[in-house]
């Protein structure tokens, strides 16, 4: 997937997803959702891993 090749693993965990931050998996949802109503080909995600390191993610949606 996607995500795999971008080097997501469980545990890590979505922190902002298109600059607003989120705080649970249904806010994921929502926004994810939202952006692909608004035509959105691919989301930017800031994610936290296991040590606490940020990173921003590129995902395309479908």
């Amino acid at each position: 997937s996607d995500a795999a090749e971008k080097r997501l693993s469980a545990g890590d965990v979505i922190v902002e997803v298109a600059q607003e931050a989120v705080t649970n998996a249904a806010d994921v949802k929502k926004r994810v959702d939202q952006l692909k109503k608004d035509g959105k080909k691919s989301v930017l995600l800031l994610v936290s891993n296991g040590s606490g390191e940020l990173r921003f993610v590129a995902l395309a949606v479908k």
